[in-house]
């Protein structure tokens, strides 16, 4: 397996990412993996070389702004869910210039907050991104925004503070973290995205209710819903993750 940082620089941000390839010739289906707040590209790695083992090329970045995360050009309190959707529109023009991507061939992969800004991009970019994989997706995150209860912290949705910690005081996040969720119309956008769509939820998840993965099963248009017993939020077992990537593979080679 052959891993490659690159950095993709647009205006201010300088997005660091890696290849994962296994050195085959030609032009490749190619997997781009979002992944989750407050984690970075080495979490998403696990998943990227067991897709890379299956003759993918993967690609995983690091949004800016993420406080555990190597790219540039962004605070964390100026991070949202909106502004990576512009980092993953970035990566995505990158990714499809480089001459072994099969352009034909592109799939988008986001776990839990990388999932709901992926279905987001897809929307953006339906006639590109052939297939969209979700895993925990957090769909929950406008909902959340709304009710003034986000990832641990609570707040008056009429005075959101210009910057609070979340997850147990780990991360910081800024007041536009809150307006941008509160203002997103992620159901209507799901719905005009119409290629197949696999989403895996575990029916333990902590963080995010499985019940969100089964209406966004209804909402897209083409969707499949696969459902872990007793599965957790970040699939944090190997039994997990495996039924998760052997669900993926199946569904990129239908």
């Amino acid at each position: 397996m052959i891993i490659r940082g690159v950095t993709i620089r647009e205006g201010e941000l300088a997005i660091h990412g890696k290849w994962y390839m296994d050195g085959r010739d030609g032009k490749l289906p190619t997997v781009i993996i979002c992944h989750e707040f407050g984690t970075n590209m080495r979490f998403t790695g696990r998943y990227a070389q067991m897709l890379c083992r299956q003759g993918y090329a993967v690609f995983c970045f690091d949004f800016c702004g993420s406080e555990s995360g190597t790219s540039q050009g962004r605070k964390s309190t100026e991070m949202s869910v909106t502004t990576e959707v512009v980092d993953l529109l970035v990566v995505l023009d990158y990714v499809e210039s480089r001459p072994f991507v099969n352009t034909d061939a592109v799939f988008l992969m986001g776990c839990s907050q990388g999932g709901l800004v992926a279905s987001l991009a897809a929307e953006k970019r339906k006639d590109e991104v052939r297939k969209l994989v979700l895993y925990y997706p957090a769909l929950s995150i406008p909902d959340d925004a709304r009710k003034g209860s986000m990832l641990g912290a609570v707040f008056n949705g009429d005075e959101i503070p210009e910057s609070f910690k979340v997850l147990n005081d780990k991360f910081r996040v800024g007041k536009r973290y809150v307006a941008d969720a509160i203002k997103l119309s992620e159901w209507r956008e799901m719905m005009r995205y119409k290629n197949p769509v696999l989403i895996v939820h575990g029916t333990e998840d902590e963080l995010v209710d499985i019940d969100y993965a089964r209406k966004a099963a209804k909402i897209f248009p083409n969707a499949t819903l696969v459902e872990i017993e007793g599965g957790k939020h970040l699939f944090p077992t190997l039994k997990e993750r495996k039924i998760a990537v052997e669900a993926a593979i199946r569904f990129l080679w239908e």
